[in-house]
C-alpha cells in the first residue's frame, strides 16, 4: 500500500485536473504487467482513495462523484464506496479481498466403496450427485479405493445353476467319446445364427481389478434380423448361406 502521504499528493494532482500518471505510476518501467495483476492493483488504487477521503472526512456519495470526475462515470460507484468505509469504520483497513471459493469438499472412501458395491452399474455422475461433488472428485477416490470401469459380458441366456451344470456334464461326456474313439472328427455340425439390428449397449461397473465383470442377456430377437445358417467340421467352416426375406427354414433348404 501507498503510504498517506503520497497517496494525498497523488488524490491532490488528481483531482487539481492534470494526469495522475504525470506524477505517479503503478509499475516500474522495467515490468510489464500482465492483465490480472493490472486489474488488482487498479482495484487497489481506487481502495487506497475511498481510505484517504475516508479518513479526510468526506461522504461516499461525495467521494464516488470526485473519482467519477477524475476517472470518468461509473468507475466508483456509490454503493462499493459505502461498503468500504463501513469497513472502515469497523476498524478494518485491509484492502485486499477476502479469499473466496468453496471449502474442500472430502468423501469418506470406505463410504463411497460401500455405494459403489451396493450397484456397481452407477454412472459417475449419479455416484457425484448422491455424494453431493464432481464428477472429477469421484473420479480420482475411485481410482484410490483401486475401481475400474469394466463392461458386462455378454452371455447367450440366463441359465440356473442346474443348466449350467446340465451343459457341462453333457460337455464332458462328449470330451470323453472324442479320446476314446476321435467321434469329433467325424461330425458336420449346423447351426443358425439371427443378426440382429439392436445396437443396444452393455452398461459399464466399477469394480475391482481382479474382480469378473457382471453378465448380461443377450439382445432379443426383433423384427429387423438376418439368419445364417453355418455348417463346419473341426476343420473348419464347409458352408454357410443367409436365410432370404419371408423365407422359412425347411428341410429343403438344408438339402
Amino acid at each position: 500500500m501507498l503510504p498517506l502521504p503520497s497517496m494525498a499528493f497523488f488524490w491532490a494532482h488528481a483531482t487539481s485536473g492534470e494526469s495522475p500518471s504525470a506524477h505517479f505510476s503503478m509499475f516500474p518501467y522495467s515490468q510489464t504487467p500482465n492483465t490480472t495483476s493490472i486489474y488488482k492493483m487498479e482495484n487497489l488504487k481506487y481502495r487506497i482513495i475511498y481510505e484517504y477521503e475516508f479518513h479526510r472526512g468526506t461522504s461516499a456519495a461525495k467521494t464516488a462523484r470526485r473519482i467519477n470526475d477524475v476517472y470518468g462515470g461509473g468507475v466508483a460507484k456509490e454503493n462499493t464506496v459505502r461498503f468500504w468505509f463501513q469497513r472502515f469504520r469497523s476498524g478494518n483497513f485491509d484492502l485486499q479481498n477476502k479469499p473466496r471459493g468453496r471449502s474442500e469438499t472430502k468423501v469418506d472412501n470406505a463410504e463411497l466403496k460401500a455405494i459403489v458395491e451396493a450397484d456397481p452399474s452407477q454412472t459417475m455422475s449419479e455416484i457425484a450427485a448422491g455424494c453431493g461433488v464432481s464428477d472429477k472428485t469421484v473420479l480420482i477416490h475411485l481410482k484410490q479405493i483401486g475401481k475400474v470401469k469394466k463392461l458386462e459380458r455378454w452371455v447367450p441366456h440366463e441359465l440356473s445353476a442346474a443348466n449350467r451344470q446340465t451343459r457341462v456334464d453333457c460337455c464332458v461326456t462328449l470330451l470323453n467319446r472324442h479320446n476314446n474313439e476321435g467321434i469329433l472328427n467325424r461330425i458336420i455340425t449346423c447351426d443358425e445364427k439371427w443378426i440382429l439390428y439392436d445396437n443396444r449397449k452393455r452398461s459399464s461397473q466399477w469394480l475391482n481389478p481382479g474382480e469378473p465383470a457382471k453378465y448380461c442377456p443377450k439382445r432379443k430377437l426383433t423384427k429387423k434380423k438376418l439368419l445364417v445358417s453355418v455348417w463346419w467340421t473341426s476343420a473348419g467352416v464347409v458352408h454357410y448361406s443367409f436365410l432370404k426375406s419371408g423365407q422359412t427354414i425347411t428341410a429343403d433348404v438344408y438339402c
